[in-house]
């Protein structure tokens, strides 16, 4: 008697699976559907989003390769620039101090210190 009742346990156990398995097995596969048909719907767009992100990528490298490279060349023209004034500094000194004499020694138009010749004064 135990074994039958066993037994008709099991049974009633492999049907209540059975069913269940009848009902969710369609719906995992509908659910399995709709997974892949998202994916072949998004894929192209996943794809186009990679191949941007790559340019801008590379792009970006690009762009900080030649920012450097630039900062490199100034910094190098402001040193030479520099290393280049400091011996003609002296003759700069010189020049601009005969430019300033050359400027007190010559004599100013007339008017120039009232305005009278710039149209100024009415």
């Amino acid at each position: 008697m135990l074994k039958l009742i066993a037994l008709s346990l099991l049974v009633l156990f492999g049907v209540v699976l059975g069913i269940i398995a009848l009902v969710a097995l369609p719906l995992l596969l509908i659910g399995l559907l709709f997974k892949v048909l998202i994916l072949a719907i998004v894929l192209p767009f996943r794809i186009i989003g990679f191949t941007i992100g790559v340019a801008w990528a590379v792009i970006a490298g690009l762009g900080k390769v030649l920012l450097a490279l630039a900062t490199a060349g100034l910094v190098v023209l402001v040193t030479g620039g520099a290393l280049l004034a400091v011996p003609l500094l002296p003759l700069v000194l010189i020049g601009l101090g005969i430019w300033l004499v050359a400027r007190m020694l010559r004599p100013r138009p007339s008017g120039y210190a009232t305005g009278v010749a710039h149209g100024t004064q009415g």
